[in-house]
């Protein structure tokens, strides 16, 4: 038995893992457009950005479908694009978890490695009443995950709402912070009281009183209330990632096609990443007894940063063999690439003619499992494996 729905405004600590050990005020409303923890995975052939992600919390079925409704309603609304982290080469993703005791937070934006998303649901409820498991519990952390703050932080939130300092619980001040107008990063969208980001007026306060008071006294009892992103909360989003339509419609933004000079490309050669390669070094080794296999069977991919530092010297010996493959031969670079699974992008999924380039290998039985509703291309990497062109049409909901 699962326990009652958590109120994430009144989580111990908060729900932004960024304010659970600090007293810093200074916070953005919204991840500015060059921001080192921006989702950096760009397909280039529609300009979505991939987000990789594991579920390693344990979830009832309906809890699963509650995320990925969240998921979904986000690939709808921007250009980001959740899909199940498939390899280790995908260093970047986040991971969904289920700790007994944790709440429900997120960081804001992508922390080198593995950055958790703790989604509490609570099977017994005398030990711990906590439960996260609401759609808009859900999308609310995504949405941090992504790159929002709350949208009480906001510099000009001043003309808004009043902050009743005086009424907050003790260590709890950082929750109101604001940024200074010279940094911050609003993209021009108004102040809105109906984002799925907003604090609700008692969020955080000692018994009896308010924290948060509208100057507009109709949305007094609306804010914090809202069981779905506002249209402003996808804009944030779209403006971060420069979306080329944002909720069904066209956009001004233009994603940038350019990188730093210090990029390189991840197992597929459809996404450009912004991570820079470890260099190798005379005196590197091979972490993993491993890497010699993967040599040997052409599955080891040198140019993800993973693999470069696990198996350095492997690499280090593939990339001379590819110098002097280019020099005797002047043959072009041979140079191996994974073939480990990707849910999506797999690592070919791009042509001159199609970008789905993969195919089933029982195109009538993945027909009729897809008719039939038990594809599970979300979760299951055999069903990826064996119809791979379907579920990429699946998994791409525009």
């Amino acid at each position: 038995m699962r326990g009652p729905y958590v109120d994430i405004q009144l989580l111990k600590k908060g729900d932004i893992t960024q304010l659970r050990n600090t007293r810093v005020n200074v916070m953005r409303n919204a991840l500015p457009p060059k921001s080192p923890l921006k989702w950096n995975n760009l397909r280039k052939e529609d300009k979505k950005f991939i987000v990789p992600y594991t579920i390693t919390g344990s979830y009832s079925s309906e809890e699963i479908n509650v995320i990925y409704d969240a998921m979904k309603s986000i690939d709808r609304n921007t250009c980001i694009r959740f899909r199940p982290r498939s390899s280790e080469a995908e260093e970047d993703y986040v991971d969904i978890q289920n700790g007994l005791g944790e709440g429900c937070f997120s960081t804001v934006g992508r922390y080198g490695g593995k950055s958790v998303s703790m989604l509490e649901a609570s099977r017994i409820q005398s030990i711990c009443p906590s439960r996260c498991m609401k759609y808009d519990v859900v999308i609310h952390e995504l949405l941090h995950v992504l790159g929002l703050w709350h949208e009480h932080m906001r510099e000009d939130r001043d003309q808004y709402v009043k902050v009743h300092n005086e009424n907050i619980k003790d260590g709890y001040q950082n929750q109101f912070g604001k940024i200074l107008p010279s940094d911050a990063y609003t993209y021009g969208v108004p102040y809105d009281y109906l984002s799925i980001m907003h604090y609700e007026k008692n969020a955080f306060a000692k018994p009896g009183t308010i924290t948060l008071e509208t100057l507009d006294g109709k949305y007094q009892d609306l804010i914090g209330k809202q069981k779905e992103p506002s249209k402003n909360d996808y804009k944030k989003i779209c403006h971060i990632y420069e979306c080329s339509t944002c909720y069904g419609e066209m956009t001004d933004y233009e994603t940038s096609e350019t990188t730093p000079e210090s990029t390189t490309p991840t197992t597929s050669p459809s996404v450009t990443r912004t991570t820079p390669l470890p260099p190798f070094t005379a005196e590197c080794k091979d972490k993993d007894t491993s890497c010699g296999g993967l040599l040997s069977e052409s599955r080891l991919n040198c140019s993800a940063a993973y693999y470069s530092d696990l198996c350095c010297a492997s690499c280090k010996l593939l990339i001379e063999a590819i110098a002097f493959n280019r020099r005797t031969t002047q043959q072009p670079d041979t140079r191996p690439v994974s073939r480990e699974s990707h849910p999506s992008p797999p690592p070919d999924f791009s042509t001159a003619d199609s970008i789905y380039r993969c195919e089933d290998k029982e195109p009538v039985r993945c027909k009729e499992l897809a008719e039939n509703h038990l594809l599970k291309c979300l979760t299951e990497i055999a069903d990826v494996n064996l119809c791979c062109r379907t579920c990429n049409r699946i998994l791409d909901y525009l």
